[in-house]
């Protein structure tokens, strides 16, 4: 089990170190954000069929990231919130600021939540909260890393699910199809 941890562990860290030799978000492709959003509820809700997922449909957009980075950061997230919950899981996306593409993907659950003060525990890495269930200790670190070679940041704070909400920020979005706006010429 050590040998299979240390594997994990290893993988992580090398992923890191690759984005971190990249220019971050500056040299990747624009990856759509609700195909990511769909493709781990799916995979998410054969895992966890007990538990109602739901996506709060909103404006499609994209983001200059590396696709599997986001996969790994919302797939983390996603995850845990489906673990950690008691079976309601909401993912939505809003905008705090349009015109600069800021984009907070926002993972709530109706799960105990994370206390205030643990939160800078549940993003350094190997410390965990519970270690009944299965996990690495590395996850919310990871994303918490990831989020920073990308220039955005991670915010934990309580649900209106009653558990805790999880925020992705973004600082480097873009809209995909705007919408027309109706004073054009």
């Amino acid at each position: 089990q050590v040998v299979r941890m240390q594997g994990i562990v290893d993988h992580q860290l090398s992923r890191v170190a690759r984005v971190t030799q990249s220019d971050g978000a500056a040299t990747q492709r624009w990856v759509p954000v609700g195909q990511v959003v769909s493709q781990l509820v799916r995979a998410l809700s054969v895992a966890y069929r007990d538990h109602h997922i739901d996506v709060v449909e909103s404006d499609e957009w994209a983001l200059r990231i590396h696709r599997d980075d986001l996969l790994d950061m919302l797939g983390n997230v996603l995850e845990n919130a489906c673990k950690y919950g008691a079976g309601q899981v909401r993912i939505s996306m809003t905008t705090a600021d349009i015109d600069n593409g800021h984009l907070h993907v926002v993972v709530e659950d109706d799960g105990p939540g994370i206390a205030e003060d643990l939160v800078p525990d549940v993003v350094s890495r190997g410390i965990r909260l519970d270690s009944q269930a299965p996990g690495h200790g590395i996850g919310l670190s990871l994303v918490s890393e990831l989020l920073a070679i990308y220039g955005g940041d991670l915010l934990i704070a309580s649900s209106e699910l009653g558990g805790a909400k999880v925020s992705l920020v973004f600082h480097q979005g873009r809209r995909l199809n705007p919408p027309v706006s109706l004073n054009a010429e």
